[in-house]
């Protein structure tokens, strides 16, 4: 029978370009004494296809374990992320970041040791995190992000890495598709309602977080998931009206988070956002598309929502009873 304190690691061996799938061998050792030491149980799955994070989940409660660990980028985190929240399950997450970006993890102060990750699966503490909800006119909804979710040039750029040429990998495939995308891209006549104020855009992005960072760009500087747990809400940003040259240096000063008060971009908050696009568009979240085509989409802020392993020195300020 699986203790309460046992964990399933589910690793996708594709994160970090391929890397993971050679480099988790060398690890699963360290796991091991660490078990014996501290006399917990693990097991261990790969992932073989998108979406199968989903399905070890549901494999993983069934034979009782409480405590899934995703091992990898932002993208398995996702998955396992929803497979809790879609089906209301009372499982606890943990992470190691062992992606290309590692949003979400940079987000929760995740360090990139491996060794300290092991640690604070055992010592760290649980907080209940709040996420963000999505629903529109696409199937399988509600989804879930943990990080970020976005539209436009981010999310045709996103669209192109999974589709694109496989030899480019991580954050410098994102930034080539994105360039690619950028020579043919046209705005989008866009409606959105942020918190029941209605405004018209004519959209380049927008884009809601938790964190600082999306894919290597300092997408939302300052933001925070403690500001958000402060506040009740998350971070929003919206770029309009930029032409092709000007969206270029846009991207460039993103790099670095130098976009915030430009013409053209505006950063706020916000608890719910509803957008009405005039033409379809991709929606992505921690990089997974979630829908290939869709006009019509809502973002809402989730309290006490997700069950996750985090470090003990930086506890996020959550009451847990609620």
């Amino acid at each position: 029978m699986v203790t309460s304190d046992a964990f399933y690691f589910i690793v996708n061996p594709a994160s970090n370009t391929g890397r993971l799938k050679k480099k988790w061998p060398k690890l699963e050792p360290q796991l091991k004494e660490l078990s014996n030491k501290r006399g917990f149980e693990y097991e261990w799955k790969y992932t073989d296809a998108p979406l199968h994070a989903m399905k070890l989940t549901e494999k993983a409660e069934e034979i009782g374990y409480k405590n899934i660990v995703a091992v990898g980028g932002d993208g398995v985190a996702n998955e396992i992320g929803n497979y809790i929240l879609q089906n209301e399950r009372n499982l606890t997450m943990g992470l190691m970041p062992m992606g290309t970006s590692n949003d979400l993890h940079t987000t929760v102060d995740l360090p990139k040791d491996e060794e300290k990750c092991f640690d604070i699966l055992v010592d760290g503490n649980i907080d209940i995190v709040p996420v963000g909800k999505v629903t529109g006119d696409f199937a399988d909804n509600p989804h879930y992000f943990l990080n970020h979710s976005d539209c436009g040039l981010s999310s045709l750029a996103a669209q192109g890495a999974r589709d694109g040429w496989k030899l480019l990998k991580g954050e410098t495939k994102y930034t080539f598709y994105a360039l690619k995308k950028l020579a043919r891209f046209k705005r989008n006549q866009a409606e959105v309602t942020i918190d029941g104020e209605t405004k018209n855009y004519d959209l380049t992005v927008i884009a809601v977080s938790f964190g600082e960072w999306m894919a290597g760009y300092k997408l939302w500087p300052g933001n925070s998931i403690q500001q958000s747990v402060d506040e009740g809400n998350f971070g929003l940003a919206i770029a309009y009206g930029q032409s092709r040259p000007r969206l270029l240096k846009l991207m460039l000063d993103a790099e670095k988070g130098k976009h915030i008060g430009k013409k053209g971009v505006e950063y706020l908050r916000a608890k719910k956002v509803d957008i009405h696009l005039e033409r379809p568009w991709p929606f992505e979240a921690e990089g997974e598309i979630y829908t290939e085509k869709s006009k019509e989409i809502s973002f809402e802020y989730v309290p006490h929502a997700l069950k996750l392993i985090i470090p003990k020195q930086i506890p996020i300020n959550i009451d847990n009873n609620e």
